[in-house]
């Protein structure tokens, strides 16, 4: 998926888990009122129903998964930088 510079996605609120691999550009995804920031390489796991934020400081690409979650899994965000 490709966003372009100062795209902005309020109140984003998937129905299914969602997990973000930044591939290029650079934005800022809010969760519980955290910023974390979206640079390549950056991995992020969000939980259904968790509303969050997108914006964009340039053209940001990144490969987007909705998957289900497992039975009796944790519902908390995480991330990692790979």
């Amino acid at each position: 998926m490709n966003l372009s510079a100062s795209t902005q996605l309020l109140e984003i609120r998937d129905d299914k888990d969602v997990t973000i691999a930044v591939l290029e550009g650079e934005g800022s995804l809010t969760l519980n009122e955290e910023i974390i920031v979206l640079e390549p390489g950056r991995f992020v796991f969000i939980p259904a129903h968790l509303p969050h934020t997108v914006c964009t400081q340039t053209s940001l690409t990144f490969l987007l998964n909705r998957c289900e979650s497992a039975p009796g899994a944790h519902d908390s965000a995480w991330m990692m930088t790979l």
